[in-house]
């Protein structure tokens, strides 16, 4: 988002016209979501588009946590250095 912002700013673009075209872009996107449930909870009931979106909202949870575990930095115990005494404690390392 920083980046595609910095990029518009570089080559003179109005901004804050962007914004605006995007908003537009955005609220019409908005309508028509909102004409597709209507037309789909009078054609196919309340409860199979409850369920539906109630499945959509859950796939995409778990994928934003799948996401978030793949790419999130691990700790990982690797060898010591043989100096300890009793049980071998390891040390941390940071694998990405």
């Amino acid at each position: 988002r920083t980046r595609l912002l910095a990029y518009l700013a570089e080559h003179g673009a109005d901004l804050a016209e962007f914004e605006r075209e995007l908003k537009a872009a955005v609220t019409s996107q908005i309508v028509v979501a909102h004409h597709l449930l209507t037309d789909a909870r009078s054609s196919l009931g309340e409860e199979l588009v409850s369920e539906a979106l109630r499945g959509h909202e859950l796939f995409a949870r778990e994928l934003a946590e799948a996401v978030a575990s793949l790419t999130a930095p691990r700790l990982t115990v690797v060898r010591g250095d043989g100096l300890q005494t009793r049980a071998r404690s390891g040390h941390l390392a940071l694998v990405q």
